[in-house]
């Protein structure tokens, strides 16, 4: 299987880490928790759009096409048709477990008789 490469990634708060702006070089699209510091050294792109968000978190939204409401939908149907729990143990086999789940979500969303 061939990896495809993460153009953009919307997440909400809750998904706001070191970690995942490290991997994506600036490919996140996600809002930064309310008291993280704007100076902090651990990620230049992080600190830029926490600077962005705490002037005009309105605009920064807009700007970034992000809207809480459709991310929040769109995980709440893929967990309560998936399910929740990550079956695999090996980091690469857990990417792999939720990149088929988020995949064949997208099928039965695309789906009329499936509703």
């Amino acid at each position: 299987m061939e990896r495809e490469k993460v153009s953009k990634l919307y997440v909400e708060r809750a998904f706001d880490s070191r970690s995942i702006y490290s991997s994506l070089n600036g490919n996140a699209i996600i809002p930064t928790r309310k008291n993280y510091s704007m100076f902090s050294m651990d990620s230049p792109y992080r600190g830029r759009i926490t600077r962005e968000i705490r002037t005009s978190e309105s605009e920064w939204k807009s700007n970034n096409n992000y809207e809480d409401s459709l991310w929040k939908l769109y995980f709440s149907g893929l967990k309560s048709v998936m399910g929740e729990i990550i079956k695999a143990g090996r980091p690469e086999y857990t990417a792999q477990e939720i990149a088929m789940k988020v995949h064949y979500y997208n099928i039965l969303r695309q789906m009329k008789e499936a509703y």
